[in-house]
């Protein structure tokens, strides 16, 4: 009897310990954790994309293939110029232009309708360093990178196109084109205005981030219509 009692307080002992519901993560595991995994992405989505668009940014105007178009994509304005940023951007579109590289420049930027048009300014720039007017075809869509892409290919028809950007947004602004269809090079101006590229490189990781969502999860299409 004895013996009966014993083992079945065991028995009653180990299934209360089976049965002892487990203790959940803590806060402080749950940001850890958290943590973890979005440095593991900063570096895994750099390193993917950069295999995904390899060859396709090129030095040298010279070795740059010829295209249908060279596509600005914009950046800060002010009412009358482009910042120090987008005037490098435009500068790259020029100097391919003038080496015959595409017959045409599309300005991609948003502020449609304000004192900040980003494409109203970039065409202006254009004119006033040579560019015929009749080449300059303007998107006032362009809200953001994956916007321009997109445009560029649905909107304007066009199937081969060179991109005229900073360094820093190079290969995030080919990743996008090359995934919506494009066949795309690159051509980077200098990543000017040093003071703020720790601020840039910070964004643009997000912003790869964001890429990947838009291009295999949602990718919202703007309502602004481009002309």
């Amino acid at each position: 009897m004895t013996k009966f009692n014993l083992h079945s307080k065991q028995t009653l002992e180990s299934s209360a310990r089976r049965s002892k519901p487990r203790r959940l993560p803590s806060l402080n595991q749950i940001i850890v954790c958290s943590g973890l995994v979005l440095c593991l992405l900063f570096l895994a989505v750099p390193l993917w994309m950069g295999l995904a668009v390899k060859g396709r940014q090129i030095s040298n105007a010279d070795d740059i293939p010829q295209a249908e178009c060279i596509m600005v994509l914009g950046a800060r304005v002010y009412k009358d110029r482009p910042s120090h940023m987008l005037e490098g951007r435009l500068e790259a579109a020029i100097s391919l232009y003038f080496k015959q590289k595409a017959p045409q420049i599309l300005v991609s930027g948003g502020g449609a309708g304000t004192d900040f048009d980003e494409a109203i300014v970039m065409r202006r720039y254009l004119i006033s360093r040579g560019v015929p007017a009749e080449s300059i075809i303007m998107d006032h869509a362009g809200i953001n990178t994956y916007q321009s892409c997109y445009n560029a290919t649905f909107k304007f028809g066009y199937k081969k196109i060179l991109i005229a950007t900073t360094e820093y947004h190079m290969q995030r602004s080919l990743f996008l084109a090359t995934k919506l269809g494009l066949d795309c090079y690159g051509y980077a101006s200098p990543d000017k205005l040093a003071y703020g590229m720790p601020f840039n490189y910070g964004r643009e990781a997000l912003a790869k981030l964001k890429a990947i969502y838009n291009i295999y999860l949602h990718a919202p299409i703007s309502a602004v219509q481009a002309d």
